[in-house]
């Protein structure tokens, strides 16, 4: 814990939480990057405002197809980099798995009713929930990119290559377990290595599975 643990949040959102939370909570030192210029204002604002200005450093990243180049100074090192990436890999898919997941809680109120008819007001038409979906929330740009969080965790393996002697932890989260097979597929191996300047390799040598069942995630180091 302390200022000197540096982190980097890739994605850090209009609230930067984790941000937020590393600073206040263990006195971390930590820089969010967004490509959106209202989540980096939103997320300067509210560490400001929060007395943690001092320790959470909000940058915008210009370039949506690079992860750290932009946002990572020329000289600058840290202690972990972390990223909660897009996990869908477009609007219409994210829509569509909105969709599923209406229908599914529409046949759930049917069986505990124990399907005797009645007015639900919480219910549109086709079961379709007038609150919204109980899916994942955010932004376009939290929720979506082209590939989906394959292709984004895919290339932030590739580009950590470039900063290898800059950090000493690369993690990200990855909401479902065949999207983690994916991407170790993409790499030929289950333990990842890709070569650096300095002839050493880079390894995805680790999986910490969070949560359970269904709702699971799984963290890769």
């Amino acid at each position: 814990s302390g200022p000197d643990i540096r982190g980097l949040d890739i994605g850090t959102g209009a609230v930067c939480i984790y941000a937020l939370l590393g600073a206040a909570a263990y006195g971390w030192s930590v820089v969010g990057s967004d490509v959106r210029p209202e989540h980096v204002r939103s997320s300067a604002r509210i560490a400001a405002a929060s007395g943690l200005a001092g320790r959470i450093d909000v940058r915008r990243q210009q370039d949506r197809d690079r992860v750290f180049g932009g946002v990572w100074g020329r000289d600058e090192a840290f202690d972990f980099v972390m990223c909660n990436p897009p996990f869908y890999p477009s609007a219409e898919a994210f829509a569509a798995e909105s969709r599923r997941k209406l229908r599914n809680l529409a046949r759930g109120r049917k069986r505990r009713s124990g399907g005797r008819p009645g007015h639900d007001s919480t219910a549109g038409e086709n079961g379709a929930d007038r609150r919204g979906s109980d899916n994942f929330g955010g932004s376009g740009s939290e929720l979506w990119c082209p590939g989906g969080e394959v292709a984004f965790v895919s290339r932030m393996v590739k580009e950590s290559a470039r900063y290898a002697d800059r950090c000493l932890w690369f993690t990200s989260l990855v909401s479902r377990q065949e999207n983690v097979n994916k991407i170790e597929k993409i790499f030929k191996v289950k333990k990842t290595k890709l070569a650096v300047r300095s002839g050493e390799t880079i390894q995805i040598w680790k999986k910490v599975r969070c949560g359970a069942g269904a709702k699971g995630s799984t963290i890769l180091m």
